[in-house]
């Protein structure tokens, strides 16, 4: 009978960090890359997962390009994927409601013109303003 050896391969120390804990990396932390120079070669892309731990920046080696560099990527973006979609919903509420004040604006103007006035959603001053609404 062959002694086979199993060797339990452990999860990278960036991977292992990640899963341990969701809620450190829900916001932040992101795959960089950076270059190194052998006298006058530059050499790279080397991969580090960089976030921060209170006041400290961390890093943590990757390596380069290869199935780990995209397993923490894909970690990172599936745990960020729910903030992100609540940060772009904010941004496009905070334009759509900046659209409709501008149009407001222009829509009170012109009616001001007619003797007429926005409030609210409504126009206001039908009795008082010299055009007439026909009604059929």
């Amino acid at each position: 009978m062959e002694n086979r050896r199993v060797e339990r391969q452990l999860p990278h120390p960036a991977l292992a960090l990640i899963e341990a804990n969701p809620a450190l990396f829900a916001r932040q932390g992101a795959v960089v890359a950076g270059w190194r120079r052998r006298g006058q070669r530059r050499m790279g892309p080397y991969y580090r997962l960089r976030y921060r731990d209170g006041p400290c920046l961390r890093t943590i080696y990757l390596g380069p390009e290869g199935p780990l560099v995209e397993r923490v990527r894909q970690a990172l973006a599936a745990l960020q994927a729910p903030w992100r979609r609540r940060r772009a919903y904010r941004c496009q509420r905070r334009e759509i409601v900046a659209s409709l004040r501008a149009h407001k604006g222009v829509l009170n103007r012109r009616l001001g013109l007619l003797g007429l006035r926005l409030q609210g959603y409504e126009v206001r001053g039908w009795r008082t303003s010299p055009v007439r609404l026909k009604v059929r």
